[in-house]
């Protein structure tokens, strides 16, 4: 049987036990998304204090246990139920469903020993897991990302993100983007039907630190001086209302690192100009700085 340890977050907490089948999860505490999901967050943006709503209820959103006697949380369950949000440990299996297919296609269960399953950052089109594979009888690990679809919406949006990156990587491979490998889907079990969830693996870009504007709300278009950019290591959230980000540790990019990402963002912009409708946004996640320079690893 090949084990399989579930983490979430900066400090990679544990998130599973050993289970009696080949994958479950079995949480000792409970995660959520904090980021909210792209339909969802469309489905607010017109409504006062939405993001509010968010960030007061995004911890219990599925959990049975929170009273349902809020007229605001009840709203929110609803809305979240007519666009198919996932909850995190919906999230969790539609994953492990897509590794599982790996192992089945690509792999022996003799050829593995262990695999690793990180929740390694989000945002609202996609959860993006770390995924890292241990080989039988020798140190060698196999690492790729998995981008798991946040709901019904998002799933035709990380689906066309996605084949316009392997576009634009196949007329232009100097660019640097990271290498879409697969666009494919599984089925996942809500409500009282069955439906696909887009799931993606993408290239690993190893040791990234995720590249945000300051001074700037337009991720796209910024250039003037006094919009700095920050190298997140980790965000920090509300202890009142966890899924509220008040800040981030991390480190400002050097002008030198700053007009290398600025050049990824313009050379990626001109080979999509012609037919392809995205773009790099800086604050969104797409770009990455890593040892190597910088790196696309999302389109918005």
């Amino acid at each position: 049987m090949i084990i399989m340890d579930i983490r979430c977050g900066p400090d990679r907490s544990v998130l599973d036990t050993e289970s009696e089948s080949r994958i479950a999860v079995k949480f000792r505490k409970r995660p959520f998304h904090g980021v909210i999901s792209y339909g969802l967050r469309d489905e607010l943006k017109n409504r006062p204090d939405s993001l509010q709503w968010w960030h007061r209820y995004a911890h219990v959103l599925d959990q049975p246990t929170a009273s349902d006697d809020d007229g605001e949380l009840r709203v929110l369950r609803y809305l979240a139920e007519q666009h198919g949000v996932l909850s995190f440990s919906q999230s969790v299996a539609c994953a492990a469903r897509s590794l599982r297919s790996l192992w089945a296609a690509d792999w022996s269960e003799d050829d593995l020993d262990s695999a690793e399953l990180w929740n390694i950052k989000e945002g609202h089109v996609s959860s993006v897991w770390l995924v890292s594979v241990l080989h039988a009888g020798d140190d060698a690990h196999t690492h790729f990302i998995l981008n798991v679809a946040r709901d019904i919406d998002a799933g035709p949006v990380l689906e066309d993100t996605s084949q316009a990156m392997r576009t634009l990587l196949d007329r232009h491979p100097e660019l640097p983007i990271a290498a879409v490998l697969d666009i494919a889907s599984v089925p996942l079990t809500q409500g009282t039907g069955t439906r696909n969830v887009v799931v993606t693996r993408n290239e690993y870009v190893p040791r990234a630190l995720e590249a945000h504007l300051i001074g700037s709300v337009d991720g796209t278009t910024a250039r003037s001086p006094e919009h700095r950019i920050v190298l997140i290591e980790r965000f920090r959230t509300s202890s009142e209302h966890p899924a509220q980000i008040i800040g981030a540790h991390g480190r400002y990019a050097s002008l030198d690192e700053r007009e290398r990402m600025y050049q990824a963002v313009d050379d990626v912009a001109a080979a999509a100009a012609p037919d392809l409708p995205y773009r790099v946004d800086l604050n969104h996640g797409d770009l990455v700085w890593s040892p190597g320079g910088p790196a696309i690893v999302a389109l918005s």
